[in-house]
């Protein structure tokens, strides 16, 4: 098959096989057929059937089987057409298991979130992290904690970062999230991703900052902590939360304090006050046909510490608008395209022939390297905005961790 060519650039590989087809693999494959086409396959693979399946494009294949399986994912990285890339947004997998097994192969890998070694149950930021960065010796590029944030929000900080002309300063990056998702139904209280990786992340994982250049966690055990952000005037009920982007950018040298700041609709914010049970019992994400409501905001906010000076971007994206035209949520949005734009990158530009374990926040990026990747987001329509006028803030807790 003769590939096409995009924006100047050859494709690198010949087949695409995403791994994982729950809230966050549906958006893929919602969203991706732009980004397919230069595929000659496309394999959507998940150990169980679905109940709400995704529309697949043309020369594509479904698969059923366990990723976690190392025999299983052999004859799997056997059969399609090489090279290829693979992607893996399955939840409570041992990411680093599996890459190791993947980089026997002429297969590049992407994820999106960190993880623990198998049977271990880790929740904490600390352990977490160190475990999944490990670096792979892989015939192919391996990309970890790639979505919007973790991800996407990396570049934007290292974006910002480089707009201050003072290199010697130290900054503050200060990640927002303020999801306002909300249904119609009684029946459950929706969310828009994983309940389970979800409830985990705030109410088991322990806050984890960085402040004064030193990585500060919770207690275990203890979950988040509880705060007030504001968004242009309007208070927040928000958690400190722990995540993989914090943890990336605190790696930064320039960086002397960074942290985490997501809201949720208030009666999400209510369920999150309860026990883990009820918390299991009551949130959902809601099927494909539900109508969905709110604004999805996720903003960089960067403090330069010597003298003050701000800057904030901001992407945002309306539920309703986005469930309208494309069936999913706009977490499911902005999630799936960021993940589409490391695939992207990848594919048609210098990143797929650049072997090594990276992550956004030090993957290599000259001055000519930010102009195709700034093109390829304009492609997929990523578009963060000015957010100074937010006049982002929230309540800190410096002597509670």
């Amino acid at each position: 098959m003769r590939f096409k060519k995009i924006t100047g650039y050859d494709n690198h590989f010949r087949s695409l096989i995403v791994a994982g087809i729950g809230a966050i693999g549906k958006g893929v494959f919602a969203l991706g057929h732009d980004t397919f086409v230069s595929f000659a396959e496309v394999y959507a693979v998940d150990k169980k059937l679905l109940k709400d399946e995704p529309v697949l494009p043309v020369r594509s294949c479904r698969i059923q089987g366990d990723i976690a399986d190392d025999r299983w994912l052999r004859s799997l990285l056997d059969r399609f057409k090489k090279p290829a890339i693979f992607i893996n947004l399955c939840a409570g997998v041992d990411n680093l298991k599996v890459r190791k097994v993947i980089a026997e192969f002429d297969v590049a890998y992407v994820d999106s979130c960190c993880c623990s070694p198998e049977d271990v149950g880790e929740v904490r930021f600390s352990r977490m992290m160190p475990y999944t960065l490990t670096p792979v010796a892989s015939r192919k590029p391996q990309w970890l904690c790639w979505g919007i944030n973790p991800g996407m929000v990396e570049l934007i900080a290292r974006k910002i970062l480089g707009s201050f002309p003072d290199r010697q300063s130290t900054y503050d990056v200060t990640v927002y999230e303020h999801d306002q998702l909300h249904c119609s139904t009684d029946k459950y209280i929706a969310v828009g991703w994983s309940p389970e990786a979800l409830i985990e992340e705030v109410m088991e994982s322990p806050t984890f900052a960085v402040m004064n250049g030193e990585q500060i966690e919770g207690n275990t055990g203890a979950g988040s902590l509880e705060t007030m952000a504001n968004w242009q005037g309007e208070p927040v009920e928000s958690r400190i939360v722990g995540h993989e982007d914090i943890w990336n950018i605190g790696l930064l040298p320039e960086v002397d304090s960074a942290q985490f700041i997501y809201g949720l609709h208030p009666r999400v914010m209510e369920v999150f006050k309860q026990d883990l049970q009820t918390a299991k019992n009551t949130l959902q994400v809601p099927d494909s046909f539900v109508p969905v409501y709110g604004r999805e905001r996720v903003a960089v906010k960067i403090t330069q510490k010597d003298t003050g000076k701000e800057k904030t971007l901001v992407w945002s994206e309306d539920h309703y608008q986005i469930w309208q035209r494309w069936g999913v949520n706009a977490v499911q949005y902005q999630t799936a395209k960021s993940v589409l734009l490391a695939v992207k990158l990848l594919q048609h530009t210098h990143y797929g022939k650049m072997n090594g374990t990276f992550c956004a926040a030090d993957l290599p990026i000259n001055t000519k390297d930010w102009s195709v990747i700034e093109s390829c987001m304009e492609d997929l329509h990523i578009r963060w905005h000015d957010g100074d006028h937010l006049h982002l803030h929230f309540d800190r807790h410096d002597d509670t961790f």
